[in-house]
């Protein structure tokens, strides 16, 4: 599934996959940036399965490609956080 969202303000942000239940899968994904060229990936963060990266964005509008390395059913939450330091 791709989704796009927009960053308003320069800075570091927090792109996290996480697999939820009924349907836990091995998530993993690609950002790309608005010449869609890909900007960074993530898949089997921190030791599980889950993804998760972290990066400095600009100002413009992104996509970011979630996918599923299982066969069958997943279910994923998506969260992008800006970091606060």
């Amino acid at each position: 599934m791709t989704y796009s969202f927009d960053i308003a303000e320069e800075g570091e942000y927090e792109i996290a996959v996480t697999a939820v239940a009924p349907h836990h899968g091995d998530p993993a994904l690609i950002l790309t940036g608005t010449d869609n060229a890909v900007l960074g990936a993530a898949d089997d963060t921190e030791g599980g399965l889950d993804a998760k990266t972290r990066m400095i964005l600009g100002e413009g509008n992104y996509e970011l490609e979630v996918f599923n390395l299982e066969p069958g059913k997943a279910s994923f939450e998506l969260l992008i956080d800006r970091v606060d330091e």
